[in-house]
């Protein structure tokens, strides 16, 4: 593997804010959560109540070829980038839009003309004047998880520039070898961004590694960097923040094979570097069930106290586990949501104010029950509530995001019988959740909705409509009241 192992003390970093979805900052104490919603529903899982938002707008209208796997970011001023897969079935390229409150969607297009056959789907950040970083895996084999399989999958990016387009596709990541898979993206306001992904080793010849690369406008991406690599575990699933003051942490999962699961930490400082790793959580099996630490999500507040969460197997179900850490100090003992959870996605907004937003496990008899836990910097973790009662159908993955005036949006969708359904609830700090909102009805079985908040509170919703053999993406907006 020839990507350089990072020191630590010398990776000079940049202002950062956290943007990705999925991360968020800051905390104390937290407070324990509550039991599990009650029965609402069945089915949906909540009054419907009447939709204020606009009508749904094609962001794009391929007929030969389908989108899926969208990422949505949006600054400030409303201004918003999204970019996903479009698939022709074999093989992907990635492709953009652009929107601005003034002008509404462009024209769907290609970011590069490459193609790939396997691909874990792009993510993009955006900075207040309105420049995007994208950044996806690709690889050439079909097989791309078989590590027998000698073609790796590689890291690529591509800067967008208002009024110029998307630059050229670049490999941002020089191993060779290695199946270099799933990226998590960060930028702050001025367009440094920082991306994290994992490394996956050949044969057993290559040890797995967490490895990190950034980006500056004036000088481009610099050299891949290895924080984390092990020849006795597999590593994954990282997710990076940082704070406006350059300060960054990743989180990431290790595991040796089902016998233990750990969740590590890294911390940089510019004056000093990376830190040492260390131990947020980990849970030894004993070759019982299947040690499953996943999902994990972290954030940075600005005085540099970090949050973590992840999901855990508590067998049958999973469950979300929770922990913070001062900027001095190790992190807390992590406590455990109360009932079954998956999928926890955290937000962090600038002011230090946050919500996890999180799904019932599979094998919960509660299914359909849709979660949330707001942050306070002041307070800590406040009780878990509930945003969606039980049902019969399954919700997705939420996804959630937020401005800097406490206003925050969260998007998932419930799927029952062949249909799926995007709903939508939103969240003012000191007034609560609104009601959920039933927004759109389709035939796929995910419609991967993903949502953005304006510095005002104006809320952008995109997803998937149409059918297992095509699929196409929309959007629709919701003014703040």
């Amino acid at each position: 593997m020839r990507l350089r192992h990072a020191p630590l003390t010398s990776w000079l970093l940049f202002p950062l804010l956290t943007l990705a979805a999925g991360c968020g900052d800051n905390a104390e104490g937290p407070a324990p959560a509550s039991a599990g919603p009650e029965d609402q529903t069945s089915g949906a899982g909540a009054v419907e109540p009447e939709d204020e938002g606009s009508a749904p707008t094609a962001v794009e209208s391929e007929e030969q070829t389908s989108a899926m796997l969208p990422s949505l970011a949006m600054n400030e001023d409303g201004t918003a980038v999204v970019v996903w897969a479009q698939t022709d079935g074999s093989s992907y390229e990635i492709w953009s839009n652009q929107y601005t409150p003034a002008g509404g969607w462009g024209a769907a297009a290609p970011i590069d003309g490459s193609r790939g056959v396997s691909t874990s789907g792009p993510q993009v950040a955006i900075d207040r004047d309105g420049n995007a970083v994208a950044v996806w895996d690709r690889s050439e084999a079909a097989a791309v998880w078989d590590k027998s399989v000698g073609t790796p999958s590689d890291i690529w990016a591509s800067r967008y520039t208002p009024g110029t387009g998307w630059t050229a596709a670049e490999r941002i990541e020089n191993d060779d070898v290695g199946f270099a898979v799933a990226p998590n993206l960060a930028m702050d306001g001025a367009g440094n961004a920082l991306v994290a992904w994992s490394v996956s080793g050949n044969t057993g010849s290559i040890t797995d590694a967490i490895a990190v690369n950034r980006f500056e406008p004036e000088t481009g991406w610099h050299t891949a960097e290895v924080v984390a690599d092990s020849t006795a575990e597999s590593l994954g699933s990282v997710r990076v923040a940082a704070n406006a003051g350059g300060e960054a942490v990743l989180v990431y999962v290790s595991s040796v094979g089902t016998a233990r699961s750990t969740l590590s930490s890294r911390r940089y400082a510019p004056a000093t570097g990376w830190e040492e790793a260390t131990v947020v959580a980990t849970v030894d099996y004993g070759g019982g069930s299947v040690a499953a630490f996943s999902e994990p999500g972290v954030a940075l507040a600005n005085d540099g106290t970090a949050l973590a969460v992840w999901q855990t197997v508590v067998h049958p179900l999973t469950e979300v586990m929770f922990a913070s850490a001062p900027t001095s100090g190790g992190w807390t003992v992590p406590e455990q949501s109360s009932g079954s959870a998956a999928a926890p996605r955290l937000f962090l907004d600038t002011t230090g104010e946050g919500l996890v937003f999180w799904v019932p496990s599979s094998f919960a008899d509660a299914v359909g029950a849709v979660t949330s836990r707001h942050y306070d910097p002041s307070a800590g973790w406040g009780a878990a509530e509930a945003i969606q009662g039980k049902g019969s159908d399954s919700p997705s993955t939420p996804y959630v995001a937020g401005s800097g005036a406490g206003l925050f949006a969260a998007a998932w969708s419930r799927s029952s019988d062949g249909e799926s359904t995007v709903w939508l609830d939103r969240y003012e700090s000191g007034t609560g959740w609104r009601t959920a909102t039933s927004i759109a009805t389709t035939s796929l079985v995910d419609p991967s909705p993903r949502v953005a908040v304006d510095a005002a509170g104006n809320t952008l919703l995109v997803w998937l409509t149409g059918d297992a053999a095509h699929s196409n993406l929309v959007a629709k907006t919701f003014p703040v009241e």
